[in-house]
């Protein structure tokens, strides 16, 4: 939950070697929110967001439509906002409609009539709403909570909510613009082919750069990176976490296509025409341009090699080279 983030969680969790963390966000609503229990208000989610990008990890916010309290407008109203309000704005997301399981606390609410689950085809139409939505910057996981059938007391048990709703947006010449619909895959990847884009906009009292190489044929994106100027560092503060004192932020880089060994260097794949690379060398420069002397990157243990080649070093848990 939101509430449980702070300085020292995110702190402790790095040491362990996080990189990413989900939060559950739930609903932008107050009401909605203390009518559910969920024990955090809106404030609380604007300050956990700000804190984990802050920390350069890569944030996965939970939004659960059907919550108790809670119509298809106001949830769609919600998706609107989380994007559009630059307290939000998150890099991946789940869409977990809510369901109503034995021995819960809505399963009372829900058995005196209190609440009423939204039948079938509106559930559908609320996401088919929801998906043309998404901006190009996030990628949205998962649209469906896989809970046994048997066990769902009130709410949805299409277990392919998501085909269902993408063939719907099919059929009505519907477009989803987030990463996992437009990702390459293992499609063939020529450079010439490419366009690099960056995307810049204000998230969480900082400037985020989403720089990606796209397919510009066939409209797929190729690779990406996530780049950060904290929040701390655009307003004068200290920064909580001491090797980032100073430093733009590198959050996620990802390169799509076929996957392929190390020793193999077939020019056609996304992994080896040096996406990364070149996506780093624009950070670098985007950095250095804004006056940053010092580029962090969040780095799983197993990619740090690939960083000192580089010319990154590792200082406490972060890859950080000094730009000049």
């Amino acid at each position: 939950r939101p509430d449980h983030i702070d300085e020292k969680e995110l702190i402790r969790l790095r040491n362990l070697g996080c990189t990413k963390i989900e939060i559950g966000v739930q609903s932008l609503d107050d009401r909605v929110l203390e009518l559910n229990r969920r024990g955090h208000g809106i404030a609380e989610t604007k300050n956990a967001i700000r804190l984990i990008r802050d920390a350069a990890y890569k944030i996965n916010c939970h939004m659960m439509p059907n919550l108790y309290g809670s119509t298809p407008e106001q949830d769609l109203a919600d998706l609107i906002e989380l994007f559009a309000n630059p307290a939000y704005r998150p890099d991946w997301m789940k869409v977990y409609p809510c369901m109503v399981v034995p021995w819960s606390q809505l399963e009372g609410i829900y058995k005196q009539g209190k609440h009423v689950p939204y039948d079938d085809e509106t559930l559908i139409e609320l996401m088919v709403k929801m998906s043309a939505v998404f901006p190009e910057y996030v990628r949205v996981t998962r649209m469906y909570r896989d809970i046994p059938a048997p066990t769902i007391l009130g709410g949805s048990k299409i277990s392919n909510l998501r085909q269902v709703v993408e063939q719907r947006m099919l059929e009505r010449g519907i477009v989803s613009r987030d990463i996992r619909t437009r990702e390459i895959k293992g499609g063939e990847v020529l450079f010439e082919n490419l366009e690099l884009k960056i995307n810049e906009f204000e998230a969480s009292e900082g400037q985020e750069f989403f720089i990606s190489y796209d397919d510009k044929l066939k409209d797929k994106i190729c690779a990406l990176l996530r780049l950060r100027f904290s929040s701390y560092s655009l307003n004068g503060k200290k920064h909580f976490i001491p090797e980032l004192e100073g430093a733009a932020l590198v959050r996620e880089v990802h390169t799509y296509g076929e996957q392929v060994s190390l020793k193999q260097r077939d020019k056609d794949v996304s992994q080896h025409i040096g996406l990364g690379r070149r996506m780093m060398q624009q950070a670098e420069e985007i950095s250095l341009k804004n006056g940053y002397k010092k580029l962090a990157v969040i780095s799983g243990i197993g990619v740090r090699e690939y960083y000192r080649k580089l010319g990154y070093r590792l200082e406490g848990t972060y890859m950080v080279k000094d730009l000049k």
